[in-house]
């Protein structure tokens, strides 16, 4: 069943802020930095972090939550050999998923020269009522 949509578009320079003061820890998982510097420097890196750190917006608006009872680096966005985008979930955004039923995450991400575009889309496996009636 449909949990819920979210999507977010992001300024490319808008991300190099947090690399020039080393900050990037607090928004991305090490496997994600190892993704986003693999064949990568300079604006080609900054467009890769803008499109992980776009899907991690899309995922929290899917949950309705924004990034309240978890931080960025409880959702960490990784590529299938294929390059297709895939999120693993940590800490306080596991704990909603699981209390949530969240069953499947999906997500796409897009970029143009300034900017990353990503949406989630999220579906769960709803508990019935035990006291609805079909």
């Amino acid at each position: 069943m449909l949990f819920g949509i979210g999507t977010d578009i992001i300024d490319v320079e808008r991300l190099t802020k947090p690399f020039k003061k080393k900050g990037v820890q607090r928004l991305f998982t090490d496997k994600e930095l190892d993704y986003i510097w693999v064949n990568g420097s300079g604006s080609s890196a900054f467009m890769k972090a803008a499109g992980n750190y776009a899907a991690k917006e899309a995922v929290v608006k899917a949950f309705g939550t924004g990034f309240v009872g978890m931080n960025p680096c409880d959702i960490e966005v990784l590529r299938h050999e294929s390059g297709a985008p895939y999120v693993r979930l940590y800490r306080g955004a596991k704990k909603f998923a699981k209390e949530n039923n969240i069953t499947r995450i999906m997500v796409s991400i897009s970029n143009l020269k300034d900017y990353a575009i990503a949406i989630s889309v999220i579906e769960n496996d709803p508990v019935e009522d035990e006291d609805t009636e079909a």
